[in-house]
C-alpha cells in the first residue's frame, strides 16, 4: 500500500515539473527539434541531444519530411502559419549546412588524395634520383680506380723487379745518381768504409782536397 501511494507522489510531482525542466532529450537525424518557452518559440535545433530548465519548457520534434498542422481558428492558424514558416525555415538551414559540410569534406577528401600523390610522386622521383646517383658514384669510383692501378702499374712491375734483382736496383741507383751530377760537381772516391774529410776554401783555410774547377788533372 505504502510503495503504491509513493508511485502515485511520484507520477504526480513528476506531472507537475515536467513542465519547468527536461534532461538529454534526444532529436533524431530525420528530426528538427523546437523548443519552446513559456509557451513560445525558443529556438529551432537539428539532430542532437538537448537539455532545458525555465518556465514551461518543452522540446517538440518534428519530422524533417513532413510537418503537420491543425488549424483550430483564425489566431490558431496564424500561429500555426507562422510557427510552420520557422520550421521550414530552419530545415532549409540545416539542411543547407548539411549540404555544404558534405561538400566541403569531399573537397578536403579530394585536396587529402591529392597531396598524397604529390607526395608519392615526390618520394618516387627522390628515389629514382638517390639510386641514379649511387650508380655514378659506383661507376666513377670503378673508372678511377682502374686509372690509378693503370698509373700504378709500372711502379708496380719496378718494385717487383727490384726485388728479385737487386744488382739491377744497384745499377739504377748508381745511374740515378750519375744522371744527377753536375759538371761543377766534386767526386770523391773512397775505399769502403771510410770518410773522406772535405774542408772549403775561406779567409785563412787552406783546402786539403783542391776543389777549384781551373785545373785539370790530367790521366
Amino acid at each position: 500500500m505504502i510503495i503504491f501511494i509513493a508511485l502515485i507522489l511520484i507520477g504526480l510531482l513528476f506531472s507537475a515539473t515536467s513542465k519547468f525542466f527536461y534532461i538529454l532529450s534526444r532529436v533524431d537525424q530525420n528530426q528538427v527539434g523546437v523548443k519552446f518557452r513559456s509557451g513560445k518559440i525558443y529556438e529551432i535545433v537539428g539532430p542532437g541531444v538537448y537539455s532545458d530548465a525555465g518556465l514551461y519548457v518543452e522540446l517538440k520534434r518534428v519530422s524533417s519530411q513532413a510537418v503537420p498542422f491543425f488549424v483550430k481558428d483564425a489566431e490558431a492558424s496564424a500561429e500555426q502559419t507562422r510557427q510552420e514558416g520557422e520550421i521550414r525555415v530552419a530545415q532549409s538551414r540545416i539542411q543547407e549546412e548539411t549540404r555544404q559540410q558534405t561538400i566541403l569534406a569531399q573537397l578536403q577528401l579530394e585536396k587529402l588524395v591529392a597531396q598524397k600523390v604529390v607526395i608519392e610522386a615526390e618520394k618516387a622521383n627522390e628515389l629514382l634520383a638517390a639510386q641514379q646517383d649511387l650508380a655514378i658514384n659506383k661507376a666513377q669510383a670503378a673508372a678511377a680506380t682502374g686509372k690509378v692501378k693503370v698509373e700504378l702499374a709500372k711502379e708496380i712491375a719496378l718494385a717487383e723487379l727490384y726485388s728479385r734483382y737487386t744488382d739491377y736496383m744497384t745499377l739504377q741507383i748508381a745511374l740515378a745518381n750519375a744522371a744527377a751530377l753536375k759538371p761543377t760537381d766534386k767526386v770523391i772516391f773512397t775505399l769502403e768504409g771510410m770518410t773522406p774529410t772535405l774542408v772549403l776554401p775561406g779567409p785563412g783555410i787552406v783546402p786539403t782536397v783542391e776543389t777549384s774547377p781551373d785545373e785539370v788533372v790530367q790521366p
